[in-house]
């Protein structure tokens, strides 16, 4: 098993990059450029999972992800049915 730490942004003077290397563990930054690709590698390579961000170009990444959200059901998630729907 591994650590996969991921964090809006490291600072420059944070001690979270040294610490993750004692512990064998990953940083992803969500700051950086394509993040979910990076959390899909390291799932590949931590745990042998495949998912398409793996292959997927960086310039179909934004395009993809958004799409994927639309079927998210946020408001049943959260609990904000809608008014109708609990009638």
């Amino acid at each position: 098993m591994s650590t996969i730490i991921i964090v809006d942004r490291i600072g420059s003077n944070s001690r979270i990059e040294r610490l993750a290397e004692e512990i064998q563990g990953t940083i992803i930054q969500m700051s950086m450029g394509y993040w979910p690709q990076q959390v899909a590698h390291e799932l590949k390579r931590v745990l042998g999972y495949e998912h398409k961000l793996i292959r997927m170009e960086q310039s179909q990444i934004g395009a993809y992800l958004r799409a994927e959200l639309r079927k998210v059901p946020l408001e049943e998630l959260i609990g904000l049915e809608n008014e109708e729907e609990r009638a």
